[in-house]
């Protein structure tokens, strides 16, 4: 392989004019699918070659392979120029591989460049690098530092699955800017699973923890009841939920995240409505909130209490002594001792 230092000196040696009509894409180098802005466009249009292009030319014929410029070119393409521009463009000789082209391009990229790299853009170029013919060592020592991960066969292996797993599949808006830490759960879950789990992210509009919450919670519930995560999401009350056209993104994930816990753990869920309930019926003080651990397992409440003043502290404990023979209160205790 060619050192990238001396590939660069090489490219930057070169500087021809060369037809539009004759320069051709590769998809693998096609790293960016967003589009320029109105203003990038409108200097694109008028200096087209004011960041000259980089192409390879290629063996027998006057025919060169883009390298950078893509959204360039498709803004071009796109406001109707002619067949006849020419561009001027640093040539790479057509004796590197692909395999140097890629390393060349993605040591070349501004460093903001790489850190906005979303985890599918990642995983694409990653498995574009092992499809040139990096190995998966190669992969982890050369290519994952420069893509802000650390040096991992096992990390590799794990970015090329998440790779081959989501393959042409049109990411929902919201999926598109995902971090690699973000899509990484999709892993618990078969191929046949995606469609719906890319719908759910469609409908919800999720991100970060929340999603990643999401996917445990249906992840955990399916290992409960082993099924699949499409069937379990196609099936009662999921798909009931679900199929509300009236409730928005964030109401419909706090909706549905309620769901999926209550059917995780029904016997704990009961307990937490049982003691809501309670809670409500012992009226107890403005200002005065009753709580319990998240999972019952200590035999206790605690009682949280603000006054801003003696005499609201002392009518509070007023307040509250009068609730000590209420019925609910000692059903409260019975419930914390199971």
């Amino acid at each position: 392989m060619v050192k990238t230092e001396a590939l660069t000196e090489l490219v930057l040696e070169k500087l021809e004019h060369v037809e539009i009509s004759h320069i051709f894409r590769n998809e693998s180098l096609d790293w960016f699918p967003e589009e320029l802005d109105a203003s990038e466009k409108a200097q694109v249009l008028e200096q087209p070659s004011l960041m000259p292009w980089v192409v390879q030319s290629q063996e027998g014929g006057n025919r060169f392979m883009l390298v950078d410029g893509y959204r360039r070119l498709r803004s071009l393409k796109a406001m109707g120029i002619k067949q006849g521009m020419i561009l001027e463009c640093r040539i790479i000789p057509a004796q590197i591989s692909l395999g140097e082209i890629l390393f060349f391009r993605l040591q070349n990229l501004p460093a903001s460049k790489r850190k906005g790299l979303s985890g599918n853009q990642s995983t694409k170029i990653l498995s574009r690098f092992h499809q040139s013919g990096f190995s998966v060592q190669e992969l982890s020592e050369k290519v994952l530092p420069w893509l802000g991960e650390p040096a991992s066969q096992h990390r590799a292996n794990r970015m090329l699955q998440l790779g081959n797993m989501l393959g042409a599949l049109k990411l929902p808006e919201s999926m598109q800017k995902m971090t690699l830490q973000e899509l990484m759960p999709l892993l618990r879950f078969s191929a046949e699973d995606l469609p719906s789990l890319l719908e759910l992210a469609r409908l919800m509009t999720p991100g970060g923890n929340k999603w990643k919450t999401m996917l445990q919670l249906i992840d955990e519930n399916c290992r409960i009841r082993r099924v699949k995560a499409h069937e379990f999401l196609k099936d009662g009350d999921c798909r009931t939920l679900l199929n509300k056209p009236d409730l928005q993104g964030p109401v419909l994930y706090r909706r549905f995240k309620q769901l999926l816990e209550r059917q995780r753990n029904p016997e704990l869920e009961r307990l937490r409505e049982q003691f809501e309930e309670f809670s409500r019926e012992l009226k107890l003080p403005e200002r005065v909130v009753m709580k319990t651990d998240a999972f019952f397992e200590k035999e206790e409440m605690t009682l949280t209490m603000k006054a801003s003043s003696l005499e609201e502290l002392s009518l509070q404990l007023e307040k509250l002594r009068n609730l000590l023979e209420k019925p609910e209160l000692k059903q409260i205790f019975q419930l914390l001792k199971g």
